[in-house]
């Protein structure tokens, strides 16, 4: 449910019957707002600090891990495939909320896996390792300029009957 600015009354942008007084605002939100989620994936665990060292002739420098690489990969797939890509790089303030979900351990509780209900993810990664990993990947796949520019947000990790995520990206306004 959302909460209309002008009159304060409640109502939901998905349902196709919206009272045209709220239609504008429900347009102006939706034109903000990026959603890219995808069902039956299983998101990979891998994040921005699987580094190694190599060395270049006197040089040394950081390169990725070949699990490194591949979540990569995962990501670079679903961000430049979404059909909620931008055409162009968002600018401005920006809220990113994040869900991922991976599938059930095989140590879960039969009373958790038998309701299908989520549960909280409280082993590795990080969280905010996994996060970091989904900004840069964003960012090199053209929905913003700078993830400097990530203001606000949530971030959820669970445990669930079907890997899954769901990253929204939106516009903030002053």
């Amino acid at each position: 449910m959302k909460r209309c600015n002008r009159c304060g009354a409640e109502f939901d942008p998905t349902n196709p019957d919206i009272p045209d007084s709220h239609q504008r605002e429900v347009d102006e939100m939706l034109s903000r707002q990026i959603v890219i989620e995808a069902k039956n994936v299983i998101v990979p665990k891998t994040s921005h600090h699987a580094k190694k060292v190599v060395k270049i002739g006197h040089f040394t420098k950081l390169a990725d891990k070949p699990e490194l690489v591949g979540t990569k990969e995962f990501w670079r797939h679903h961000f430049n495939t979404s059909p909620s890509k931008p055409a162009a790089p968002l600018t401005g303030p920006l809220r990113l909320d994040v869900v991922v979900v991976w599938p059930y351990r095989k140590s879960e509780r039969a009373s958790i896996v038998k309701s299908g209900r989520e549960v909280w993810h409280t082993t590795k990664p990080d969280r905010s390792n996994v996060q970091k990993t989904l900004e840069d990947m964003l960012q090199e796949c053209g929905y913003f300029e700078n993830d400097s520019q990530l203001c606000d947000g949530s971030f959820s990790k669970l445990w669930g009957p079907v890997g899954r995520f769901v990253i929204t990206l939106q516009r903030l306004t002053d």
